[in-house]
C-alpha cells in the first residue's frame, strides 16, 4: 500500500512541477492566401402567409413567388419554417404545425418557352390548417446550405440565422 501511495505522490508532484509558464509569444506568421471569390450574406428571408382558405378542402397550395428565380432554382436552396401557436419558427415537416410538406420551382408561366416565375407550395396531408398560417422562407446558395446541412442546424430558424447573419 505504501508504493501505490508513493507512485500516487510522486505521479502528482511531477504532473504539478512539469507545468511552467510558457515563454514569449513568437513572432507572427505569415498572412494566409484569400478564401474563394464569392457572394457573402447571400441569403433572403421571404415571408408567405398561407390562408386558411386557400386550401379549399383540399391538401396542398401553391404561390407565385419573386424570391425564387433561376438562380436559387437552379443552384440554390429554400428552406421553409412554420410559426406555430407559440410564435415559435419550425423546420418542415414538424410535430408543432401541420404542414407536411414544401417544394419550389421555376416555371414557364405565358408558354413563351422561357421560365419567368416561382412558385412555391405547401402540403398539409393529415388535414389542412384551419386557421391561417405564417412562412418563412429562406433562400440561399448551395454552399450556406451544405455548411448548415452538415452541423444539424438547418431544422432550427434561429441557429439558421444567426449562421447567416455573421457573413
Amino acid at each position: 500500500m505504501k508504493k501505490v501511495a508513493f507512485f500516487l505522490l510522486s505521479a502528482a508532484v511531477l504532473t504539478f512541477t512539469s507545468c511552467s509558464k510558457e515563454g514569449a509569444e513568437g513572432p507572427k506568421g505569415a498572412t494566409g492566401p484569400a478564401g474563394p471569390a464569392g457572394d457573402d450574406a447571400s441569403f433572403t428571408v421571404n415571408t408567405v402567409t398561407i390562408a386558411a382558405a386557400d386550401w379549399a378542402g383540399g391538401t396542398y397550395v401553391e404561390y407565385p413567388v419573386d424570391f425564387i428565380d433561376a438562380d436559387i432554382y437552379e443552384e440554390g436552396m429554400a428552406i421553409p419554417y412554420i410559426q406555430d401557436d407559440f410564435g415559435y419558427w419550425n423546420a418542415v415537416p414538424s410535430q408543432w404545425h401541420v404542414i407536411t410538406g414544401f417544394g419550389y420551382s421555376f416555371v414557364d408561366t405565358d408558354g413563351d418557352g422561357t421560365s419567368e416565375t416561382g412558385i412555391v407550395g405547401f402540403d398539409a396531408v393529415n388535414g389542412a390548417p384551419t386557421v391561417d398560417v405564417n412562412a418563412r422562407v429562406v433562400t440561399m446558395t448551395a454552399r450556406d446550405y451544405e455548411v448548415l446541412n452538415s452541423n444539424g442546424q438547418i431544422k432550427n430558424y434561429n441557429e439558421v440565422m444567426t449562421y447567416l447573419s455573421k457573413k
